[in-house]
């Protein structure tokens, strides 16, 4: 319950709901400001956080993806060329020492 609609500020998190009263609508516009930055950052670093996974994840797989394209993509390029699993490991990257010998079968 809250007197005055104006003073309020409402959070509902996954653990429990607040209602907070603030003493004037500058200290909850504070408040909500306050907030947001938190949650601006907080989704700056879960990006930051995926972008460091997925780099950690992308060089773990380069040996992986060097022994795909030399043992099954390159010997095999004409038929593999259209095919999901080449497309995918494309989309993944060409390693960069694979990448003259792949630039060369791709224009022909």
């Amino acid at each position: 319950y809250c007197v005055d609609e104006a003073r309020c500020i409402y959070i509902v998190t996954p653990v429990r709901s607040l209602l907070l009263e603030a003493k004037d609508t500058d200290e909850r516009d504070f408040w909500f400001e306050q907030l947001y930055e938190h949650w601006i950052t907080e989704q700056a670093n879960e990006r930051q956080r995926k972008r460091q996974e997925r780099l950690a994840q992308k060089d773990i797989d380069i040996p992986e993806r060097r022994r795909q394209w030399m043992q099954e993509i390159l010997p095999n390029f004409d038929k593999m060329r259209s095919s999901k699993q080449c497309k995918l490991i494309c989309w993944l990257g060409v390693p960069t020492n694979l990448r003259a010998d792949v630039w060369v079968k791709c224009i022909g």
